[in-house]
């Protein structure tokens, strides 16, 4: 989960990217999913 926040702070404010584009970015590009759940985990 710190790994996608840690790339997530990286991304330039007005830039999209999706859950699948951040897990291809982690390395790991099936991950989309656990991506979208550690997201959404800081309410």
């Amino acid at each position: 989960m710190d790994k996608v926040w840690d790339l997530t702070k990286k991304i330039p404010r007005g830039r999209l990217i999706t859950y699948g584009g951040l897990a291809l970015a982690l390395g790991r590009p099936r991950a989309a999913r656990a991506v979208g759940n550690a997201l959404n985990k800081n309410r």
